[in-house]
């Protein structure tokens, strides 16, 4: 089901981009706080990775919404879910809505037909003997984990932020997976920086313990975690 949101956006035309990335700056989330089908539909239209420098919180985004779907995130519903459309695509979900109102509409209708028939003349099913009800199988346990998105800023300007991720995904823990992209953006006077995504098994990997490791990285300044969400 497509979602519309509260303005028109065109996300193919710079003019689009410029009204979404002013929308985004302090969003992680297009609605609450976890990853819903509006994130979906808007991600979906977004389509590629846009210039991180002409639009940061665009591209933040894009790379945030990226590696919970690779993940394998859970996607909650929302009240905007299937109410609106992005860049002007038709959402389904006020046709499906009455839809479904002509249909009540036409079971009350059958429900009054025949209001005096006399129903004793009618056949009585036979009762159903009651069936044995089956042994469920009990369920492995769900892993906890927990997304985890922040900033690392580099030293200076001459840091090579490629070199940097590298250096990021190099870092290897059990129970710690890295997005599949990484979102660039713009910082002060010439400075980018990178936005980093990973997923933690609650268990087996703590955030501190992460921290330090990437303190330790040649060309690290700072790191700022942006958002912790608990996936189900």
């Amino acid at each position: 089901m497509a979602t519309t949101f509260t303005f028109a956006v065109d996300c193919s035309t710079p003019a689009g981009l410029a009204a979404l990335d002013a929308a985004l700056v302090s969003r992680s989330y297009w609605v609450g706080f976890s990853l819903s089908q509006c994130d979906l539909d808007l991600h979906k239209a977004i389509a590629t990775a846009p210039d991180a420098a002409k639009y940061p919180n665009v591209a933040r985004y894009f790379a945030h919404i990226a590696a919970l779907v690779s993940e394998g995130a859970a996607v909650s519903s929302c009240a905007a879910c299937g109410s609106t459309s992005v860049g002007g695509a038709v959402a389904a979900g006020a046709k499906k809505a009455a839809k479904a109102a002509d249909s009540d509409d036409d079971d009350d209708d059958s429900d009054g037909d025949d209001l005096f028939g006399d129903d004793d003349d009618a056949p009585k099913a036979p009762k159903k003997k009651p069936v044995a009800k089956a042994v469920s199988k009990k369920k492995p346990a769900k892993i906890a984990k927990t997304q985890v998105v922040f900033d690392l800023k580099p030293e200076d300007a001459e840091t090579d932020l490629k070199v940097l991720e590298a250096d990021v995904r190099k870092i290897t823990m059990d129970g710690l997976s890295w997005g599949q992209e990484f979102g660039v953006a713009d910082v002060a006077f010439g400075i980018k920086k990178l936005v980093v995504q990973c997923v933690i098994e609650d268990e087996k990997v703590f955030v501190d313990d992460l921290e330090d490791k990437i303190y330790a990285l040649e060309g690290a300044q700072s790191m700022d975690i942006i958002a912790m969400n608990k996936m189900s």
